[in-house]
């Protein structure tokens, strides 16, 4: 595929960058030194990459066109043009319930299905690893003053929207979020 600078605008950067994703499941694009965009259910994320290379997929989120300039579209040509591609660091979860070992999954899909069969415990909550190592706070289980009710996290984040869509799918055809709360959370 090639691009030209002066034709790119924004929406056709998103449409180049997922051409050159499209086949490559588990790459990302370098955009330049310390950027990177990947595709993730048909949305291109864009994240930083550290000076080891590594991407810091924590603070991955979906382009903005507020961002976008005329250096943005050189740059951006160019990684269409002569594509680099990294791999994406694998996912990993972990559900934590208690009185029971934890359980890690590499899979969102997995992880989802997971959280669904999960107990409903105020103890009861699904992490993340962080590229650091450390894990972090996913999913847990909220009360809204009557009842327990298991959270799903936000929708912008990598992996999140294969999570959800494998929580309602293991929840079956007459599944219905029972409690959003003003943020888009909690099922």
């Amino acid at each position: 595929m090639t691009v030209s600078r002066e034709s790119l605008t924004f929406t056709a950067a998103l449409d180049a960058f997922e051409a050159v994703l499209k086949g490559r499941p588990g790459m990302a694009l370098r955009l330049g030194h310390d950027e990177a965009v990947f595709l993730e259910n048909g949305q291109v994320y864009s994240t930083t990459v550290n000076d080891a290379g590594e991407l810091d997929m924590e603070n991955a989120g979906c382009i903005s066109p507020v961002v976008w300039d005329l250096d943005s579209a050189e740059l951006f040509a160019g990684s269409v043009n002569s594509p680099v591609f990294v791999d994406l660091p694998q996912k990993h979860y972990r559900l934590l319930q208690e009185g029971r070992k934890p359980q890690e999954f590499t899979n969102p899909a997995e992880a989802g299905e997971a959280w669904h069969r999960a107990l409903t415990l105020d103890t009861s909550e699904m992490q993340y690893r962080q590229s650091d190592g450390q894990w972090k706070m996913m999913a847990m289980v909220g009360f809204d003053g009557h009842r327990l009710y298991k959270e799903m996290p936000f929708d912008n984040k990598p992996g999140a929207a294969e999570f959800v869509a494998a929580y309602t799918s293991a929840a079956g055809p007459n599944y219905q979020s029972s409690s959003w709360d003003d943020d888009g959370i909690g099922f």
